[in-house]
């Protein structure tokens, strides 16, 4: 079992790039194939069915400054809602290249308007930062 330890919320200084690479533990098929199901039981003992989602041919990565500038990082990113997107997009943008564009107008574009944070963790495996959700509450007045 994969587990993330929540670490830190932290404010990025400068958002420099959301990139998408290809991930070579899933096919390009398998993103669209239909869904499975699991078998789970809930507390009473009955069972039901748990759509398994499919896996996401992509990962994504942001680059961003910290320390007023000073450090550059480029973690993955393993935030629910781009994930989600990207799943829902998929049917109604088919060419990637549409896709990509809307995933970099909300999930670039769109942030730098707010008083963006990354919520930080490590995996319980690897033990790297990563991005772990996207908080972003509107810039406060001045």
């Amino acid at each position: 079992m994969n587990l993330l330890y929540i670490c830190c919320l932290s404010r990025p200084f400068l958002v420099l790039s959301i990139r998408s690479y290809r991930n070579n533990n899933t096919s390009p098929a398998e993103g669209t194939h239909q869904m499975q199901c699991l078998l789970d039981f809930t507390y009473h003992g009955d069972m039901k069915r748990i759509p398994k989602l499919p896996n996401l041919p992509h990962d994504f990565r942001y680059t961003f400054t910290c320390d007023g500038g000073t450090r550059t990082h480029d973690m993955i990113c393993e935030d629910w809602e781009l994930f989600e997107s990207d799943r829902r997009w998929r049917e109604k943008y088919p060419t990637e290249e549409e896709r990509w564009q809307k995933i970099h107008d909300k999930f670039y574009t769109e942030f730098k308007e707010t008083d963006l944070h990354f919520v930080m963790g490590m995996h319980s495996q690897y033990p790297t930062w990563m991005i772990i959700g996207v908080y972003r509450p509107p810039k406060p007045k001045m």
